[in-house]
C-alpha cells in the first residue's frame, strides 16, 4: 500500500511539472536523463521502504506498561483508580472488538481480492495526492495572463506567484471536505439499516461512544498541524524547485519518517533483514536526490 501509494504519487507529482499536465506550464529540465534516473531510484526506495516488516505487537508489552504505571495509579484515590482502570478496560475492549471484526472481514475475502482493493485504493490515493498541487500551481505559472482584465478566469481577480498564497484556500477546501464527508459517513451510518451499514462501512463508529471524545481531536488537530507546517513547506518548494524537483525529494519523506518512528519509538523495526533493507532503501533516497539535483545542471 505504502509503495503504490508513494509511488503513484510521486510520478504524478513529478510528470505533471515535466510534461505540464492539468494546465501546469511544462518545466524545462537542463539533464532530463538525470530527472528520469532519480525518479526511477525513488520509486526503487520507496518500494525497499515498503518491503521492511514491523514485528507485530507482543502482550508482554502491554504487561511492562501497566507495571511501569502502577506507582501512578497508586497515587491516585481509590475510587479514581477504578474510573480509570475502568476506561482503560474498556478503550482496551473497543480496539479488540474493532480489531476482531475488521479480522472476521479480511477473512471473508479471498487473498487475491484483498490485494487487489489495497492497490486500487492506494493508486487511487496517490494519483489524487500527486495531482493536488496542480490547480494552484497552473495558476502561478500563468499568474501575468490571468490577472489580465480580459482573463479567460474571473475578470479583476489578480492571483500571485507565489506558492504560500494559495496556502489557506487549500487548507480551507480540505478542511471543507473533511467535514462532509464525515457528516455523511456519520448519516450513512446511524440512518441506513444496520446490515447495509455493517456489510459496506467500518464498524469504527459502532464503538466510538465508549471513547473519550478528546482521545480522537486532540491527536487530529496535532497531526493536523503538523501535516500543514509540512504542506506549507511543500508549497514554498513548488514555488522554488518546481514540481519535476519537488516531488521526489519530498515524496520519500514519509517512509523515512515512518521507519524511523518505528525503529526508535515504537520499537517495531527489528532483525537483520529489515535494517539491511533500510540500510540501502536510505542509500537509494540519497542517489535519486542526488541525481534529481544534479538534473538541474547542464
Amino acid at each position: 500500500g505504502l509503495s503504490v501509494w508513494g509511488t503513484a504519487s510521486m510520478l504524478f507529482g513529478w510528470a505533471s511539472g515535466r510534461f505540464g499536465l492539468m494546465g501546469v506550464e511544462q518545466e524545462t529540465v537542463p539533464t532530463p536523463w538525470r530527472s528520469y534516473i532519480g525518479v526511477g531510484v525513488a520509486v526503487f526506495a520507496i518500494c525497499a521502504f515498503a518491503a521492511v516488516k514491523p514485528s507485530s505487537p507482543k502482550k508482554k508489552d502491554a504487561d511492562e506498561d501497566i507495571e511501569s504505571n502502577a506507582s501512578l495509579l497508586n497515587s491516585v484515590p481509590i475510587d479514581h483508580q477504578l474510573n480509570i482502570t475502568s476506561k482503560a478496560d474498556h478503550i482496551y475492549a473497543v480496539d479488540e472488538e474493532i480489531r476482531r471484526q475488521q479480522e472476521q472481514t479480511d477473512q471473508a475475502k479471498s487473498p487475491n481480492t484483498r490485494r487487489a482493493t489495497g492497490l486500487i485504493l492506494g493508486l487511487i490515493a496517490g494519483v489524487f495526492f500527486g495531482l493536488n498541487f496542480n490547480p494552484s500551481q497552473a495558476l502561478m505559472d500563468h499568474y501575468d495572463e490571468n490577472t489580465l482584465e480580459d482573463s479567460s478566469l474571473t475578470p479583476g481577480i489578480h492571483y500571485t506567484p507565489d506558492g504560500i498564497d494559495y496556502f489557506f484556500s487549500v487548507t480551507l477546501g480540505i478542511a471543507m471536505t473533511s467535514i462532509s464527508l464525515t457528516a455523511l459517513f456519520y448519516g450513512a451510518h446511524n440512518f441506513l439499516p444496520k446490515s447495509v451499514a455493517k456489510k459496506f462501512l467500518p464498524t469504527l463508529l459502532d464503538d466510538m461512544h465508549l471513547l473519550n471524545f478528546g482521545d480522537m481531536v486532540v491527536p487530529g488537530i496535532v497531526s493536523g498541524i503538523i501535516w500543514a507546517i509540512a504542506q506549507s513547506a511543500w508549497f514554498v518548494a513548488n514555488t522554488n524547485l518546481g514540481l519535476a524537483v519537488s516531488f521526489p525529494l519530498v515524496s520519500i519523506g514519509p517512509s523515512i519518517v515512518a521507519n524511523l518512528w518505528g525503529i526508535f519509538l515504537f520499537k517495531e523495526i527489528e532483525g537483520r533483514r529489515n535494517f539491511l533493507l533500510l540500510a540501502l532503501a536510505f542509500g537509494l533516497v540519497g542517489l535519486s536526490c542526488g541525481f534529481t539535483v544534479w538534473a538541474q545542471q547542464a
